[in-house]
Parts: structure tokens; C-alpha cells; sequence
């Protein structure tokens, strides 16, 4: 089972893990969530016990960021703004996690871009085990910015970094879970980050995620879901709702895809 988005500038996918006929799934514990009004992408990942976790995280997450957009629109446009900018986010966010106990647990990877007057930067939330990659399709390299650890939203109290990351002409974004370091199993025998690079150079960014799971996942067997989020931060829209994928139980009556 599967979710698609892609909108101008971002692709997204989740792939559920490849599971045997006599394993019962309870759900898909990686979430999505795509707003690109607000310029705003992160990746969840909650447990096998509580999948809906990354779900309800990010929807109660993207409320705090609309709360944010309305009561100070400056924040976004403003480039005398950007700290305060990753202050207010940064503490709306930890107002969320400290309310988030340990049942409910989820990783939270976030990248917030902003065309303010001065420059376009980036505001990186992260926690736990997923990850957030630069990539600069001229100088060809690609640097994982965020740091892995135990640290997920529902076990720690705060936020594990909260960084401001440059723009470049050529910079792009790439999210995932960790699910997607299965990738590395690959016959070629290539890292993470080199198929991550090679990927995303590819002009359309929103065919970014799948052509990383048609290429190389279907020669390997992915132990785990994988969420990926593709961001060419030059391309992006000003208007759509905000869209939330996976994280659910399969007997709720939420499906993939729905908001």
C-alpha cells in the first residue's frame, strides 16, 4: 500500500514495509505532512503500537503553524523576522511536545522554507531518527543536516535542533524516515546519500520519491515503512490546503491520503 502527493516543487510517498501472510499489520506509522502555503514539510514516524501518533502529531502541529500565520503574518514575509521566526515556531512546537506522552511517541523531522525580503532560508525542526538532507545540485554534494537520535517527540521535553539553514539557486531538500537507509542494501552497494544525490538532481522534483522506490527499493526488501519528501524550495507554490499522509490504524476510517 502506498500514498502519492506531488504539487509544484514538492513530491511525496509513503511505501508501507514488506510484510509476510501471516504478519497482521496495525497500521502505518509514517506520516506526512505537505503544506505549501505555509511552506511548511516534515516527516513522522511513530510505533508499531500507536501508529497514529505521527498523525496526530503533525495535524496538531500544522494547527499551531496556521495559529502562528494568522496572528503574525510578518513572521513569513519579514526578513527582519527570521529569528523571532524560530523562536515563536520552535516554542509553539515545544508547547505540543511537552503534552505528548509516551504512549504517543513519533519522530518529527520538519524543514519551514521562507522568502522573506532579505534571502530565502529554511527553519529545520528535528527529533529523533528521521532525516533531513541538503542537496546543492551545482557543487553536486549532498550533507545530512539532521542528527539522529533517541530523542523523539513523547521521550524528550523539547526539541533535539532547531537550526536556520541557508538557500542557495541550487538547493534542494530531501525527508525521510529511517526506513529508507534500506536503500543502502541495494546491489550496487551504494550509500544512502549517493543514491539520495543522484535522485535529486532529477529536473522534476516531484518525481523525486518515486523514482527512489521504483529504481531501488523494489530490489530490496524494506523492513520498515518509508515516508520521502522531495523540496525544491524555488518552486514552490503559494495557495492549497494542507495535506496530511499515512499515520493510521488499519481499522480506523482514516485512509491514505485523506486530510
Amino acid at each position: 500500500m502506498q500514498a502519492l502527493a506531488g504539487v509544484r516543487g514538492v513530491g511525496a510517498r509513503i511505501v508501507q514495509r514488506a510484510r509476510t501472510v501471516h504478519e497482521r499489520a496495525s497500521g502505518v506509522g509514517d506520516a506526512i505532512l505537505l503544506n505549501v502555503s505555509r511552506g511548511v514539510f516534515a516527516v513522522a514516524d511513530s510505533p508499531d503500537y500507536n501508529p497514529a501518533a505521527s498523525r496526530e502529531f503533525l495535524h496538531a502541529f500544522n494547527r499551531a503553524i496556521e495559529r502562528l500565520a494568522c496572528s503574525q503574518p510578518d513572521l513569513w514575509t519579514d526578513g527582519s523576522t527570521v529569528d523571532r521566526l524560530k523562536a515563536s515556531v520552535a516554542g509553539a512546537a515545544n508547547r505540543l511536545i511537552e503534552r505528548v506522552d509516551y504512549h504517543s511517541s513519533t519522530t518529527f523531522s520538519c524543514i519551514i522554507c521562507v522568502n522573506n525580503r532579505d534571502h530565502p532560508v529554511a527553519l529545520m525542526l528535528h527529533s529523533g531518527d528521521s532525516c533531513v538532507f541538503t542537496v546543492d545540485t551545482e557543487e553536486n554534494s549532498i550533507k545530512q543536516v539532521s542528527r539522529s537520535s533517541i530523542n523523539f517527540v513523547g521521550r524528550s521535553a523539547t526539541l533535539s535542533q532547531v537550526e536556520l539553514l541557508d538557500i542557495r539557486n541550487s538547493t534542494r531538500f530531501i525527508l525521510c524516515s529511517d526506513g529508507l537507509h534500506a536503500l543502502a542494501r541495494h546491489p550496487l552497494r551504494l550509500t544512502l546519500p549517493e543514491i539520495l544525490l543522484w535522485a535529486a538532481k532529477h529536473p522534476e522534483v516531484h518525481e523525486i520519491p518515486e523514482i527512489l522506490l521504483n529504481r531501488y527499493a523494489r530490489q530490496v526488501e524494506l523492513p520498515d515503512d518509508v515516508a520521502v519528501i522531495a523540496i525544491d524550495p524555488h518552486m514552490l507554490g503559494t495557495v492549497g490546503e494542507p495535506t496530511l499522509l499515512g499515520g493510521y490504524t488499519f481499522d480506523s476510517s482514516q485512509t491514505l491520503g485523506s486530510r
